[in-house]
């Protein structure tokens, strides 16, 4: 699947999009079921070419069976699957769970997918033995078993299913005797009241818990050691990472427009999937799984603690890799920057489109993200960033440049390659490395051009409603809202953490997910101020927001209950230690230390977390006050659930 449709030009998805019969294509299978089943996926299919794109799969489908099959490519990507494999990213012990049980239902065998050795050496040997070929027919060719089916957009079926429903309600409550009233009236009544309740000190007797004397002062914490390599910055964390290297290259984009940084975010979905001087695509991709075992890029953005005029926003190019392949990470990411062809306009075009779709398919499945970031958006220039790169503000341009697309896609092109030479120089380079062992990244640094020291920040603004709301095709919905606490008047307090862990899974948890029907909800709070809540997957996401202005209420009574505190600031410290694998270790550090936050900063909020009083709640809840009432929010959901909320100033 991966070698032949996951990427543009691979030879089933290249036959699909270079006529046109789809903008996208993927391909999968998926073993851990009852019924093990391969899927394609053809997205934005033209009406009435149906038959057409089957034909066009199984004949692509059929020439690679037939001896077009490339195995130095699905060797690559045996190679890369079995890195991933090997590199056993936490929660390990969760994953290899979830891994037994995928062969241990339906009577398999629950080591199945834990014993890998031998799988990938007899991977190798089958694919030698034309096992790839046969699987193919198996798959594309034999047309005896499967199901193909259609998914087509609708502008009133959201509607049908509301007043379908409403009418069966209403037809179910005509039949009803005033018995039948009154039974029901009593049901919610107990429903509600057994949703009220406490758990009873027996419940809650049963649950195991760590005594507070048991949690250690100093925070779980990964070494930096700032080291200099041909003038440039090189942060080192020696994590132990079993003969890998995690390597982050951050290119400081600071004197760039927000709309500059929107077109530059898209390197990170280009590079790599264009031809280059030296490589074609297929050849590219072939290159890069047999020698990195991650390659990905993308835009982030970093602000100093309390600072919220100016942010630095910065290309991230992140690598993981066997030592020994460095010296071929080098020569593959000087190829991929500094020599991929952007004449090819069709390439760029399907990429294009392709991040229009997602764009535009991603608030329904993860609503409460686009929420918090509009809502956010105008409290910092970090916010206004992420905002124009990766919430509305990149939605909207994407969907604002696909509509004009033919016009637009030469000079986005030029502007992209022009670009290049002045994001990815050695001036603005800060790297990373975690490993076990320090190396020795000149080679890798030596392909940069010198360029330009650009500045250390700049400032930027959003120009979002307050009260705001976007709409989705969606039964459900998602609300936020956020601020940050300088914006409040406030400072912050590891108190916070604690006061956010207490309302998340009592307060919020209770009004908004057992009564309210949300599926979930949640206040957070970061060491750098921000602050915002939100609900998911919500039928009342509305009045989820009002809720919101029972939260230091509700906090008041938790500090004057006598209750103790301990299970709160607990469970809070496992909030701040989650369990991560060295590569999300390494990138934690590297974001405290672009936003000048170290140790010491983190063992003080600890000890504010670890010393919170009922005084320290009382505080937070003064603070939450103020932020029910002045924080910026957001509703994203479908047109009748933002209609009851007519203060809001509806985004295009």
């Amino acid at each position: 699947c991966s070698a032949l449709g996951s990427f543009n030009e691979a030879p089933i998805t290249k036959a699909v999009l270079e006529p046109g019969l789809a903008e996208d294509f993927e391909m999968y299978a998926d073993g851990g079921i009852a019924q093990s089943v391969f899927t394609f996926i053809a997205k934005n299919v033209k009406d009435g070419r149906e038959q057409e794109l089957l034909d066009a799969i199984r004949a692509a489908a059929k020439e690679q069976a037939e001896g077009g099959l490339d195995h130095g490519l699905i060797e690559a990507y045996i190679n890369r699957l079995e890195f991933k494999t090997r590199e056993n990213e936490e929660p390990q012990g969760l994953r290899r769970a979830i891994g037994s049980m995928s062969g241990w239902l339906y009577g398999g065998d629950p080591m199945l997918y834990l014993e890998n050795d031998k799988v990938f050496a007899d991977l190798r040997r089958m694919l030698e033995e034309g096992y790839f070929e046969k699987l193919l027919y198996e798959m594309l060719l034999d047309d005896s078993t499967g199901a193909l089916l259609f998914s087509r957009p609708s502008h009133s079926l959201g509607d049908e299913l509301r007043k379908a429903e409403e009418a069966k309600l209403e037809a179910i409550a005509k039949s009803w005797t005033e018995k039948d009233y009154e039974e029901n009236r009593i049901m919610n009544s107990q429903l509600t009241a057994w949703q009220q309740s406490e758990d009873t000190p027996e419940q809650s007797a049963t649950i195991p818990v760590v005594e507070l004397s048991e949690v250690s002062e100093e925070p779980d914490y990964p070494v930096t050691e700032k080291k200099e390599q041909q003038g440039v910055t090189v942060l080192y964390h020696p994590l132990p990472t079993n003969g890998i290297a995690h390597i982050n290259l951050y290119f400081n984009l600071s004197g760039r427009s927000l709309e500059e940084l929107e077109k530059i975010s898209f390197l990170g979905s280009i590079l790599g999937e264009l031809p280059t001087e030296n490589y074609s695509v297929s050849e590219l991709e072939k290159e890069i799984k047999k020698y990195l075992g991650r390659m990905e890029m993308k835009l982030a953005v970093s602000s100093k603690k309390g600072e919220t005029e100016s942010c630095t926003p910065m290309m991230a190019v992140r690598i993981s890799l066997l030592k020994e392949n460095l010296p071929h990470a080098a020569r593959l990411l000087e190829e991929i920057l500094f020599r991929s062809d952007f004449s090819r306009l069709d390439s760029i075009r399907d990429i294009m489109i392709q991040e229009s779709n997602d764009a535009k398919e991603a608030p329904v499945g993860a609503g409460h993200a686009l929420a918090a970031s509009i809502a956010g958006s105008g409290y910092s220039a970090e916010n206004a960033v992420l905002s124009a790169t990766s919430g509305y503000g990149h939605i909207s341009w994407l969907s604002d440049f696909a509509d004009n697309i033919d016009d637009r896609l030469e000079a986005f092109a030029a502007f992209l390659k022009d670009a290049i030479s002045g994001v990815f120089c050695s001036k603005a380079l800060t790297a990373s490395l975690a490993c076990t062992e320090e190396l020795d990244l000149a080679q890798l640094i030596s392909i940069f051009p010198e360029g330009v020291k650009p500045a250390e920040s700049s400032c930027y603004k959003a120009e979002l409603p307050k009260k705001s709301a976007y709409e989705i095709p969606a039964q459900i919905g998602f609300s936020a809202q956020a601020a940050v606490l300088s914006g409040l008047g406030e400072e912050y307090s590891g108190s916070m953490n604690v006061a956010s862990q207490i309302l998340t899974y009592g307060y919020l948890w209770n009004m908004v997910r057992v009564q309210g029907g949300a599926y979930g909800t949640g206040l957070r709070t970061g060491i750098k101020g921000s602050i915002y809540s939100y609900s998911f997957r919500d039928p009342s996401p509305a009045k989820s927001l009002e809720i919101n202005k029972g939260l230091g209420s509700y906090l008041r009574g938790i500090a004057s209950s006598g209750e103790p505190l301990d299970k709160f600031i607990i469970s809070t410290i496992a909030a701040t230690e989650p369990l991560r694998g060295v590569r999300a270790e390494a990138v934690l550090a590297d974001s405290d230390w672009f936003a000048g936050l170290s140790r010491e900063d983190i063992k003080r909020q600890r000890t504010e977390i670890l010393r919170t009083s009922p005084s320290d709640l009382n505080k937070c809840a003064d603070i939450l006050d103020k932020f029910a009432e002045n924080a910026a929010v957001c509703l994203v959901a479908n047109k009748a659930l933002i209609e009851n909320s007519p203060e809001l100033t509806v985004l295009k």
